[in-house]
């Protein structure tokens, strides 16, 4: 076989795995192929192992290299020699290594990919929440958490915490408010930290005559009113309702403790917990009128808010399905009063009792709930 075959054959493998690395899935096991079928006519083609005939066909047999290679449809180099119909072939076939390079050392290469992805940094609790505010909160309220650095390349900032029980808990802020969000930075924790739970901390508006500015309310139902369907007779709302985890429902019903109000009483004002339906959206709600339409069909509503239905929807599209509470200060009542002046104190209050309810448990229950 004349050395411009073998060179005309070499761009040919090269292009072909040009065009397979650009991709935006590539088969690897081509790329590999295409890999060890240029590796090997370079070193055919090297000075230092090739010589010519008077013809100029390439002699391949002072080839250093004996290991044993299939190449194209099934005609092999055996011990350095190569047969010029092998690659004259021109087919696409799957190489198959032998000796040095037998389909054991391709298995290993494989194992050792998918060994050089790291594993997860399992925790407990992962903590979300949709503002830099509400995660300084419990950055400045509980002392002791560490800024964590990202395995997975992830743009995210992490904060790992562990309480005096030993659970073990992260916290990050997405990068914006409502579901969208809210989903991505759920399914980025679930695939890097795998939690046992989340919880979603922050801020919300309160609904209901019970509720007042500066309370904790706490998620029994999650339900997305975004979805629905318009029409020349109007808007007609399809709900969407989501369970929060029992476990965590159950054992925050059950919590008396009033310690953690302390720190934050106010003006005579002692915040209270309530527990009901959080109404999830990804707008803004400031008008009275929609808080009363809202609260004729959900009689148990107590705060609106634009992230819980991202979190249950990222959730129930991974495999593990980890528990999902929502914990929030009311900051408002939703209505045309909005303003900004108790978020910082929301913020504060919904993390208070949250971290205290969490220094109660043990990373133990957590394998039982």
């Amino acid at each position: 076989m004349e050395k411009r075959d073998y060179i005309n054959r070499l761009d040919s493998y090269r292009d072909l795995l040009r065009s397979e690395e650009i991709k935006i899935n590539p088969d690897h096991d081509k790329i590999m192929v295409y890999k060890e079928r240029i590796s090997y006519i370079e070193r055919i083609l090297s000075p230092d192992v090739t010589d010519t005939d008077s013809s100029g066909n390439v002699n391949a047999s002072n080839n250093k290299d004996k290991s044993t290679v299939i190449v194209n449809s099934g005609i092999f180099v055996q011990g350095g020699s190569i047969q010029a119909e092998a690659l004259a072939a021109g087919k696409h076939a799957t190489a198959t290594v032998y000796e040095g390079q037998d389909r054991k050392s391709q298995a290993e290469k494989k194992k050792n990919i998918k060994q050089e992805q790291p594993a997860p940094q399992r925790v407990d609790v992962a903590i979300i929440t949709a503002l830099p505010l509400e995660l300084n909160a419990i950055l400045e309220k509980t002392e002791g958490w560490q800024p964590v650095e990202s395995i997975f390349n992830s743009i995210r900032t992490y904060y790992q915490y562990r309480t005096k029980n030993g659970l073990n808990i992260i916290a990050t802020c997405a990068i914006g408010m409502g579901h969208v969000d809210a989903a991505l930075v759920t399914a980025d924790i679930l695939y890097q930290w795998q939690p046992q739970k989340i919880l979603l901390i922050g801020i919300a508006g309160g609904a209901g005559k019970d509720v007042n500015i500066g309370d904790v309310v706490v998620s029994d139902q999650v339900v997305d009113y975004e979805l629905g369907k318009i029409t020349t007779d109007g808007t007609s709302a399809h709900w969407k309702g989501y369970d929060v985890d029992a476990f965590l429902l159950n054992r925050l019903r059950g919590y008396r403790s009033s310690e953690w109000k302390l720190t934050l009483i106010s003006d005579n004002f002692v915040p209270k917990v309530l527990f009901g339906v959080v109404l999830s959206g990804n707008k803004v709600v400031a008008d009275e009128k929609k808080v009363t339409e809202f609260l004729g069909v959900w009689n148990k509503l107590v705060a609106i808010e634009m992230e819980s239905a991202g979190v249950c929807k990222a959730i129930s599209q991974n495999f593990s399905k980890p528990g999902f509470i929502m914990i929030k200060g009311v900051s408002d009542k939703a209505d045309s009063k909005k303003d900004d002046k108790w978020q910082h104190y929301a913020a504060k209050a919904a993390w208070t009792y949250t971290i205290s309810f969490l220094e109660t448990l043990t990373p133990a229950l957590f394998q039982n709930g």
